[in-house]
């Protein structure tokens, strides 16, 4: 799945993994670089 959200300058580069709470369950994330999926 892709999402946006706001996270703390000092979090922010590519390939931090963090914990995210959606609807009150928590998942792993990852910040990842444009583009999500590789183009065809």
């Amino acid at each position: 799945a892709i999402g946006m959200g706001y996270v703390k300058t000092s979090h922010a580069y590519i390939g931090f993994n963090l914990t995210i709470v959606v609807r009150g369950k928590e998942y792993v994330a990852k910040i990842v670089d444009f583009p999500f999926i590789e183009v065809r």
